[in-house]
């Protein structure tokens, strides 16, 4: 009985097992499907080649001219200046301040009347201030967002993403830094003596609002040194002094700007040299870019900084260069124009005066240099490679590299 449970192995049925004439069947159908295949695979590499190759032949090219492709009237607003914030422009006076877009129509505006006006932005908030006076406007991309009013005299601002804004206040003979909130509110203050600290030069505030930078000038011993100091205004901060967490003196150096990045990176730029500091609660010093002769001006956008040096070249007064974050240059660049501006847009380095502007690439390509037909106040890179916004006293120009 045992043996009937046994089962035995399966076999193939003799008529399906295949015949020769069907293996070397099989074998070419194989073939071919492979053969299409790397067809296939040969197609789509030689594309990716021809698209690059054509993205970097784009991306060499230089222009020697432009058109006006679209132009917008400049009205309402005499004698303004404007800045790029949130993907549109902000435009002001010494009667108000407006928010436009790339054709001017406006999307909202502020009245006020100020003698100098003074404009601060970060990414997503930007504040203005009647420099001497005591009022500061807070704005977002939506419109006004709070009014600050002060009793001493403002000197300067710093306003961060959170609405917060740090001010420079002249007390007489010394000076006060307070710290605001949106609602006027002190979150912290500070009193800075010429005896104690010294001349405050610049200042700057996180974009989370949590972190206070400041450089101020200190005469010791005949020399001028500078102090960069952090102070943080989040828990942290608690459990220091006056929140001060970090401070350097840099001998026989002057450091006339200081700026953030983002919440964990800022830049102290002093007269031959630049100090990369990081971390988000107690900075440290993570690279320093030092140069043979002064610092002309110095251009940012969040992941690069960029220098123009003083040139020995004839025909070519500066130079320009840029460096990443890591202190590795990665752009250099002799310029002849006889800039009044630089600025970093778009992968862009774009120098102007009144009458000429000049584009390079981060690559080192000298996209162009040329005189325009009107004053210049703004070039402006878009997201078209060959097309920018330039901004005159009177119009907003679209144009096109050609």
């Amino acid at each position: 009985m045992a043996e009937d449970n046994i089962r035995p192995f399966r076999t193939r049925d003799a008529q399906n097992v295949p015949t020769e004439e069907e293996r070397a069947l099989h074998k070419k159908i194989r073939r071919h499907r492979l053969g299409g295949r790397a067809a296939i695979v040969v197609l789509l590499l030689a594309a990716a080649i021809l698209i690059a190759y054509f993205y970097m032949d784009y991306q060499r090219k230089t222009y020697s001219n432009y058109s006006i492709i679209e132009w917008n009237e400049l009205s309402g607003m005499e004698n303004s200046n404007s800045v790029s914030f949130g993907g549109n422009i902000l435009r002001y006076n010494k009667d108000g301040v407006a928010y436009v877009d790339y054709t001017n129509a406006q999307i909202w505006n502020q009245p006020y009347e100020m003698g100098s006006p003074m404009l601060d932005v970060s990414d997503q908030a930007a504040a203005v201030v009647d420099k001497g006076g005591n009022k500061i406007y807070l704005f977002d991309e939506k419109g006004l967002t709070g009014e600050i009013d002060t009793v001493l005299p403002i000197q300067k601002i710093a306003v961060s993403d959170a609405d917060t804004v740090a001010v420079l206040l002249k007390d007489g003979s010394v000076s006060r830094v307070n710290y605001y909130n949106k609602s006027g509110e002190v979150i912290s203050e500070m009193k800075i003596g010429m005896d104690n600290m010294g001349y405050p030069m610049a200042m700057d505030v996180s974009p989370d609002g949590k972190m206070f930078m400041l450089s101020f000038l200190s005469v010791s011993g005949g020399s001028l040194d500078t102090v960069i100091s952090y102070y943080n205004f989040g828990n942290v901060g608690q459990e220091y002094k006056d929140r001060l967490v970090k401070s350097k003196t840099y001998e026989d150096s002057v450091f006339p700007e200081v700026e953030f990045l983002d919440d964990s990176t800022s830049v102290a730029y002093g007269d031959t040299m630049a100090c990369i500091y990081k971390g988000s609660q107690i900075p440290e010093e993570s690279a320093t870019i030092t140069f043979a002769q002064e610092i002309q001006s110095v251009f940012s956008d969040a992941t690069h900084l960029g220098f123009i040096l003083s040139n020995d070249k004839e025909g070519t007064p500066y130079l320009a260069e840029v460096y990443n974050l890591s202190g590795k240059k990665i752009f250099s660049e002799d310029v002849s124009l006889a800039y009044t501006q630089v600025k970093l847009d778009r992968e862009k380095v774009i120098l102007f005066n009144d009458t000429e502007f000049s584009v390079y690439s981060l690559s080192g390509i000298h996209k162009f240099e040329g005189e325009y037909e009107s004053t210049i106040k703004d070039v402006i890179s878009t997201n078209k490679q060959s097309r920018y916004i330039v901004i005159t006293p009177t119009e907003m120009d679209k144009i096109k590299l050609e």
